[in-house]
């Protein structure tokens, strides 16, 4: 009986250390298969709360009974018992409360960074899109400013040109608009002027 109790403390400590060491996804697999699951999907969070990317299954479940019958094998050579350990097998993961509440931590911590990546990633998208909408904005205004400025100074020109043409032809007559231009823009109801009837400022009115 003090055998078999040494022999149980022995796998139970041998299997604690080794399975607290795990992540799920080690523990439950059987196989070192690569899982084909996109990257993002497939992070996991091992016992130190670190993003594992790579689901290579280095520890897969095999290779932790492996460790397990070497840690277990070295123990009883040191004690010296004349007992070999053949073969170890995990029948059920069965975890304590207390550490059930840490694992399922860890599983929501490693579902909340994965959700934060998602959202930096949309944040980082809706602010490019909104870049490129200003920019946009911008190209268009500047366009419509230059067209319009364009179509400003053919319309100067075409003024210009038609002044030109009518003071070549009448320049009295020419005079004589400039002169109305002239009244229209300074003289109002309200505007007084002490000048003589002589002055050329008031040649038309006086007519």
């Amino acid at each position: 009986m003090l055998a078999q109790s040494i022999l149980d403390d022995i796998l139970d400590g041998a299997v604690r250390d080794e399975i607290a060491n795990r992540t799920m996804v080690e523990i439950v697999r059987s196989s070192n298969r690569v899982m084909a699951v996109k990257d993002v999907e497939s992070s996991s969070v091992n016992i130190n709360n670190e993003i594992v990317e790579d689901l290579t299954a280095k520890g897969a479940r095999l290779a932790i009974i492996e460790s397990i019958l070497l840690s277990v094998s070295e123990k009883m050579v040191d004690l010296n018992m004349g007992i070999e350990i053949l073969d170890v097998q995990l029948k059920r993961i069965n975890y304590t409360r207390q550490v059930q509440e840490q694992v399922f931590n860890r599983m929501i911590s490693g579902q909340n960074q994965i959700a934060e990546k998602y959202r930096a990633q949309g944040q980082g998208k809706k602010q490019e899109i909104l870049g490129m909408q200003v920019q946009r904005k911008k190209e268009i205004i500047s366009g419509a400013y230059l067209e319009s400025q364009k179509i400003k100074g053919e319309a100067d020109a075409n003024a210009t040109r038609v002044y030109a043409d009518t003071y070549g032809k009448a320049p009295e007559f020419y005079n004589f608009i400039k002169t109305l231009e002239t009244y229209s823009n300074t003289l109002d109801s309200s505007t007084q002027f002490i000048l003589s009837t002589e002055n050329p400022y008031l040649k038309y009115l006086g007519n």
